[in-house]
């Protein structure tokens, strides 16, 4: 037949005859394979119990056998015993012996010897002295087994007289004392043994035979063959009985050639004395009878089965295949375009469902039929509303991608001036001013930030939704990113009395990711606690999530880092916690007014956090506080001293003592860390003034300095430095104010007050070692300025030779002041033109500031060619009020060493100051 679509000729084949076909295969081969296992579980249970039977017969006839030669020396023991056969009288001794001879016609010689071997009387059943069998070697063996008391048995012989064969026995005499007199030899004819294996009953056909240990043929129902001396150690039993160290029954697991030439079931006793064997051999063809009958009757019925399956698989197939046939020839009617077909099977199973389904199809058929030409046309229709919307969908793509780039152009232009605004606003307030003018300006300052956040929000808002933000992965510290955080968000504390601490428990400093998001993800939850917290505190804690048990690890390994921001603030009510996350969600409404905020900071945080394989939560007890956790995904680093954390050297402070006072329990305890770290010796962390004071008392040895809070029960900073300048033992110590109010002339009461340094909240690390330092180190006999921070900072800075390169005046002009107050040297260029050629003149700078967008030469290329032909070493720091990551990255490649947002963050500068003023 031709097959309709390819046109290719096909042959055709019958359903009838394949499932005819396909019966009687089944039916066939599960025949065999029941007949098979049938056969073979017959035969191995068969196999079993005959070997079972040999390994008992041929045990049996090994008993028979050493019976019969225990025999043999049992009479010639008894003789020794109950006769005289030590007597000197000659008489005597031939009576017993000729006694002992007729006790049994398998004696054929017996020779009665003394202790030294010397032949005393012989007795034989031949007329004539015959030729003696023992040889000399023979005779030191004998007398050496039996002079120790032990029975003689030789191996097997043929006697040359009547070629028959013999085995000696020697039995040991002794005297009524035990003593060794002599021994007695007997020559035993085996022919007799013959008639006892001749007697074996072996099934209807089987044979039993005797070997030695050299597989010599001793016993055997054919005598000549014994006679003749054969050896049958190549037969498969004899072999295995030779080779068989432990002598045991032979397991008997298979069929081999016998003694007759044919195939026998083999098994074999050994005869524990002498060293001989039984092997007892029964044909396999009587063996396996019954399996042999087995399989005959097998056959029989396989074929019988084989034509009654033929007959029931086509009459099945046959009532199987006439419905499927009609269905067929109603199917050739429907594709020449008759729909008037019908199909009636008289049946109730699954033919007849079908053949339901079957005119079901007709009458749909008939229905699409009609239908057709209306589908054409909606097929139509969709086609064009689908070009409709695939254009729609590249115009909003096109304006997606327009108002990116619109929020970008506009980002850059507003933090242009904004920069301006911010950093005048700061360097405005460091000048004397009346408290309505620095209220004034704090407002200013204050509404700027605010400002600033708004527009990284809608950014960062913008480019969550889009999806068009990927993550870095650069290696960082992790404490200096909480510690430049603190630094940034030092400023909002301004008139508050909050306590900011954090911890870093036993976790990796070290990792591998994006600092960028994970600073702005603390930025936002740090910031939210402290906006929501009027007092108390914000204590932060980093440490490895539970399910991260790798301790210390390695670099290159995935770790879980858990973060978690407390405060003591207003709470969060609990049918709002689930929505917090949600864009434009706030707690409450109110809050909008009462604290501001845009309501995108945390969607955009969990975002953050779900996109570097972590997940962020929240637990709060309204009134109480609030405590945001979330978790990061991060691959270890390897640990890098990073010169803003780590103080240059701790050889200053190592061994020095210090006595800590806060009545707050964790800012005691991370003082006393930084303390430790520095490799000093903290003597105690006091609750309060008085509590140090009774310390001081009593101490034999006194600190080198003090680091005390100022707001303490029982008694505060002021009163305990009252006391201890007015106490001639302690008045020399060097004392350091820690406050959480830092409001303005703070800093100048406290050194009117007698303290010689002071910090305010949150207090970094490297800010406390540092005064800790500089106090320690102070000589100034007259002290018109306490020691802060800043002055252990700007001492750093000292001495700095700084390039500038901005084409913004406003710009230029916050730069220079905000350098020049440090005590830092500054030269300036208009763009990347000018600054090529100042240094290709000379370049004596420590760093370079880069504004990256400028006339002429912009900072990208102004950067490439001070790589390649004047500098590899100078650090070149980005300026830009740009934030895209692709801004950054070009940044980076063109061989910048850092990157300053605009505004210029007063913190961050003087990170990137301490980071590369090596």
């Amino acid at each position: 037949m031709i097959e309709p679509i390819t046109g290719k000729t096909v042959k055709f084949q019958s359903l009838t005859v394949v499932l005819a076909i396909a019966f009687v295969s089944v039916s066939v081969f599960a025949l065999f394979i029941a007949s098979g296992l049938e056969l073979y579980f017959s035969y191995n249970n068969l196999e079993k119990q005959v070997h079972a039977q040999q390994l008992l017969i041929a045990g049996n006839a090994a008993t028979s056998v050493h019976d019969y030669i225990n025999k043999k020396i049992k009479m010639l023991q008894t003789a020794v015993i109950l006769g005289n056969l030590t007597s000197p009288d000659r008489e005597d001794r031939t009576l017993i012996m000729n006694k002992l001879l007729g006790l049994d016609p398998s004696y054929r010689k017996l020779i009665l010897f003394d202790s030294n071997a010397v032949e005393l009387y012989r007795t034989s059943r031949i007329s004539r002295i015959l030729t003696d069998s023992l040889k000399e070697a023979d005779m030191d063996i004998i007398q050496q087994e039996v002079s120790n008391g032990n029975v003689y048995i030789s191996s097997v012989y043929i006697e040359t007289s009547n070629n028959e064969p013999q085995m000696t026995i020697a039995i040991p005499l002794v005297d009524v004392l035990n003593a060794y007199q002599g021994f007695i030899t007997a020559e035993i004819n085996l022919k007799f043994m013959w008639e006892l294996v001749d007697a074996m009953k072996i099934g209807k056909t089987g044979v039993a035979y005797v070997v030695d240990k050299n597989g010599d043929l001793l016993a055997f129902g054919d005598t000549a063959r014994v006679l003749k001396g054969e050896n049958l150690k190549n037969l498969h039993e004899v072999s295995r009985y030779i080779n068989s160290d432990l002598r045991l029954k032979s397991p008997g697991n298979s069929i081999t050639k016998g003694i007759m030439g044919s195939r026998v079931v083999a098994a074999h006793a050994p005869i524990v004395s002498p060293d001989w064997a039984v092997i007892v051999e029964l044909p396999a063809a009587e063996a396996f009878r019954d399996v042999i009958d087995s399989m005959q009757r097998i056959i029989v019925f396989l074929f019988l089965s084989l034509l009654l399956a033929v007959f029931i698989s086509i009459f099945l197939s046959r009532k199987i295949t006439r419905p499927v046939i009609d269905l067929r020839d109603a199917a050739k009617k429907i594709g020449e375009g008759d729909l008037g077909s019908h199909i009636d099977i008289a049946s109730y199973d699954e033919i007849s469902e079908l053949a339901k389904s079957f005119n079901q199809m007709i009458e749909d058929l008939k229905r699409t039929t009609v239908s057709r030409d209306e589908l054409r046309e909606e097929v139509l229709e969709r086609k064009k509303i689908e070009k409709a919307l695939i254009e729609a969908k590249k115009q909003a793509e096109s304006a997606l991608e327009a108002k990116s780039q619109f929020l970008a152009n506009m980002s850059h232009e507003i933090r242009t001036p904004l920069n301006a605004i911010i950093g005048f606003t700061r360097l405005l307030k460091e000048t004397q001013l009346d408290e309505t003018q620095l209220d004034f300006l704090t407002t200013m300052q204050m509404s700027g930030n605010m400002l600033l956040l708004l527009i990284n929000d809608i950014l960062d808002f913008s480019k969550v939704q889009e999806k068009k933000y990927e993550l870095e992965s650069i290696e960082f510290d992790f404490m200096y990113l909480i510690e430049s955080v603190f630094s940034m968000i030092r400023s909002r504390m301004v008139d508050s009395s909050l306590d900011m601490l954090y911890r870093m428990e036993k976790a990796p400093r070290y990792f591998k990711g994006d600092p960028t998001r994970i600073r702005q993800v603390l930025i936002n939850l740090i910031g939210n606690a402290i906006k929501f917290t009027e007092k108390g505190e914000v204590f932060i804690t980093i440490d490895l999530a539970p399910e991260d048990t790798m301790g210390e690890g390695e670099p290159g390994l995935m770790r879980t880092i858990r973060v978690s921001i407390r405060d003591t603030g207003i709470g969060i009510p609990e049918n709002k916690r689930e929505t917090i996350f949600e864009a434009f969600t706030q707690a409450d409404v109110s809050t909008t007014r009462k604290y501001g905020g845009t309501g995108l900071g945390l969607s955009i945080t969990k975002a953050f956090v779900e996109k570097m394989g972590g997940k962020i939560w929240v637990e709060s007890s309204e009134g109480k506080g609030s405590k945001f956790t979330f978790t990061l995904n991060l691959e270890q680093a390897m640990p890098v001293i990073d010169k803003e954390i780590e103080p240059v050297s701790y050889d200053a402070l190592n061994g020095k003592r210090v006595i800590i006072v806060d009545d707050n329990i964790n800012a005691g305890a991370i003082f006393s860390d930084y303390c430790t770290a520095a490799k000093m010796t903290v003597m105690l962390i006091a609750r309060s003034g008085y509590e140090a004071l009774q310390y001081l008392a009593k101490a034999e040895v006194l600190p080198d300095i003090i680091i005390t809070d100022m707001m303490m029960p029982e008694m505060d900073g002021y009163g305990l430095i009252e006391k201890i300048r007015g106490h001639e033992k302690l008045k020399h110590l060097k004392i350091i104010a820690a406050t959480s109010e830092a409001i303005p002339g703070q800093s100048m009461n406290a050194r009117i007050k007698g303290f010689d340094g002071y910090l305010s909240k949150p207090i970094l690390r490297k800010e406390m070692i540092n005064v800790i330092r500089a106090v320690l180190g102070d000589k100034r006999k007259e002290k018109s300025n306490i020691i802060t921070r800043h002055m252990a900072e700007e001492i750093s800075f000292k001495g700095l030779k700084v390039l500038v390169v901005e084409d913004n005046p406003i710009n230029m002009k916050l730069m220079d002041m905000l350098l020049s107050k440090y005590g830092i040297m500054l030269d300036k260029a208009k763009n990347g033109k000018e600054a090529v050629q100042m240094l290709r003149k000379a370049n004596p700078y420590d760093i370079i500031f880069m504004d990256m967008q400028m006339p002429e030469m912009n900072g990208i290329d102004a950067t490439r060619i001070i790589r390649k032909e004047i500098s590899k070493e100078t650090p070149v720091i980005a300026l830009s009020a740009a934030v895209l990551k692709e801004d950054r990255e070009n940044a980076i490649k063109a061989g910048m060493n850092d990157f300053l947002e605009k505004p210029v963050n007063v913190e961050k500068l003087k990170g990137v100051l301490s980071r590369y003023s090596t």
